[in-house]
């Protein structure tokens, strides 16, 4: 009778421990008001509360300095909110390296310079998913029980000098080499400067690695973005097939080579893309790229917009009829294009996630009138949330594309795994079934391996396009907020030089409204050509336009084959 006890305690045990080991840590995520993703932390004794982007190019957790608020910089002094961090409010504040002051410039353009901390970082909003249950506390330590999360001692930058940006990061990179930094590789940095590595050290995960999930951010920027503290979950070390829909797919991460120093960088999330195409909502297919094209592209969750070849953007444009206003450095299409279910659609070999247009669309707005841009024919004017890649030096896919896949990044063994996002009402039907595994050993658990065989390196090296290719496609803008669709193709009366610029990562511009002192011959610019994918087509009564562009196309390059 003792022997059968023991057995049925040690069983109770095991059950016990194998709970245990199964339990993952979620974080909330969420979105504010300019369209990017957040999770609510606090920093120090007492907690300092800090919205910190989910960043997934930078490798370090770093947060924007109140030092220079003096009534503030001090023991006692209240002040917990805003997302600034003062590091003699806090009891458990420590200077580390004797007050180092770092440099860094990271491979997005972002730039901080700082002093290196210590503090006790704690986590407001963790969620722990354990054999099916699901359970919420507003925390302030990690226990293995109860599934609190907090990181003691954590190591973190704190940034005097941020440029525009207001809000820090949480660093999801492993180690880069960055020469336009001071100091130059991540290897002068211990595992405490990373949050996955900590994380690992102190055994809440098994691998440096985290899957991100945020489709739940059901609104579209046409209309104005209210913050939402609950759009998604970033799975610390775990990955859960209720949050994929479809194959994960998983690719070795393809390496950064900065062609100024020579030097490799392993930690970014470089996938290999194979193709792009939109398709309409009958499911017919248009490929903007040819049949050779494969390029590596940055996963990046603090871009708002997408950058892509400008061969491809053209393409887009034909197909929705946008056009390029100089004055705004961006292109502008009719809203109504996102309400006709069509998809651009982002293949890596095996793997196909597609984005609803609507998610490349952004609102636009005139200061003169507080009125959106229109078109001559009244409809609303949107913006095409696409640059060309010539501006960053690479292809990034942004926030439109992270938000409709599931990723995977385990740092250790430099593995990327990718899916298309679940609907939430499936993610919701799935809450009490869930399957997560922690990623260990190396391997992301539900994963198969992609086809693409080729070799790749990215690196900052593409030269910039002549402009004198989107003044084909120019358009101006009246002082009331009125699109006139550029010039006559045969005005070759004048040339102008673009500027492209990288879009700042913190909000979305505010569309302004100067005027071109030429405004051109008021030709249907925007509806060129009658497009093959006929759900985009709007009334055409320029018969030069249609073999216009098809003239075009040939001259640039470009692929209209199905």
């Amino acid at each position: 009778m003792i022997k059968i006890l023991l057995s049925l305690v040690f069983l109770l045990l095991a059950q016990l421990v194998h709970s245990n080991k199964d339990e993952t840590p979620h974080i909330i995520v969420g979105r504010d008001y300019s369209g990017l993703y957040y999770v609510n932390t606090t920093f120090g004794t007492p907690g300092q509360e800090q919205q910190l982007r989910v960043d997934m190019s930078q490798p370090y957790t770093w947060v924007v300095s109140g030092e220079i608020y003096p009534q503030c910089n001090k023991l006692n002094s209240g002040c917990l909110t805003g997302s600034l961090y003062y590091p003699l409010e806090s009891t458990t504040s420590h200077e580390e390296d004797n007050g180092e002051y770092v440099r860094l410039q990271f491979l997005d353009l972002i730039s901080i310079n700082g002093t290196k901390y210590n503090d006790n970082m704690n986590f407001t909003n963790a969620v722990i998913e354990s054999n099916g249950s699901t359970y919420e506390k507003n925390n302030t330590m990690w226990n293995e029980q109860d599934g609190w999360l907090s990181i003691n001692k954590t190591s973190f930058i704190v940034a005097n000098e941020t440029g525009s940006l207001v809000q820090g990061s949480l660093g999801l990179v492993g180690p880069i080499n960055d020469p336009a930094s001071d100091p130059q590789s991540s290897l002068n940095f211990d595992e405490s400067y990373y949050f996955l590595s900590h994380l690992k050290n102190d055994g809440v995960i098994e691998s440096s690695s985290y899957s991100l999930w945020v489709n739940n951010d059901t609104d579209d920027d046409i209309n104005q973005l209210l913050t939402n503290d609950n759009i998604g979950r970033l799975l610390l070390g775990a990955v859960d097939p209720k949050y994929y829909e479809g194959e994960l797919v998983s690719f070795q991460a393809i390496p950064f080579k900065d062609e100024q120093s020579g030097f490799l960088s392993y930690g970014y999330p470089i996938v290999p893309m194979s193709k792009i195409s939109i398709t309409n909502n009958n499911n017919e297919a248009l490929n903007l790229t040819d049949s050779n094209f494969l390029q590596p592209v940055f996963l990046h969750s603090r871009y708002l917009y997408s950058y892509l070849p400008l061969s491809v953007i053209i393409q887009v444009a034909i197909q929705t009829n946008a056009v390029y206003v100089q004055s705004l450095d961006r292109w502008l299409v009719a809203c109504e294009i996102g309400d006709l279910g069509s998809n651009i659609e982002f293949e890596f070999g095996n793997l196909t996630i597609g984005v609803p247009t609507v998610d490349f669309l952004g609102a636009t707005n005139n200061v003169n009138t507080n009125s959106s841009l229109h078109f001559t024919n009244g409809k609303e004017a949107c913006y095409l949330k696409m640059y060309p890649n010539y501006a960053t030096s690479f292809s990034v896919l942004g926030k439109s594309f992270i938000k409709n896949a599931y990723i995977v990044h385990d740092i250790e063994s430099g593995q990327i795994a990718m899916a298309q996002a679940a609907f939430p009402s499936n993610v919701e039907k799935a809450s009490n079934s869930s399957a997560a595994k922690k990623i260990q050993s190396s391997t992301i658990p539900y994963a198969i391996t992609n086809n693409v065989t080729h070799q790749l390196t990215m690196s900052n090296s593409l030269a910039k396009v002549s402009s004198d290719l989107l003044d084909k496609y120019t358009a101006t803008i009246r002082s009331d907020g009125e699109i006139f669709t550029g010039r006559s193709f045969y005005d070759t009366s004048r040339t102008s030089t673009i500027e492209s610029h990288t879009p700042t990562s913190t909000a979305e511009e505010q569309t302004s409204t100067k005027q071109n002192s030429k405004t051109g011959t008021s030709t249907a610019a925007a509806s060129r050509t009658k497009p093959v994918l006929t759900t985009f087509s709007q009334k055409d009564d320029n018969p030069w336009l249609f073999p216009l562009a098809f003239a075009l196309v040939g001259l640039f390059g470009l692929s209209l084959s199905l």
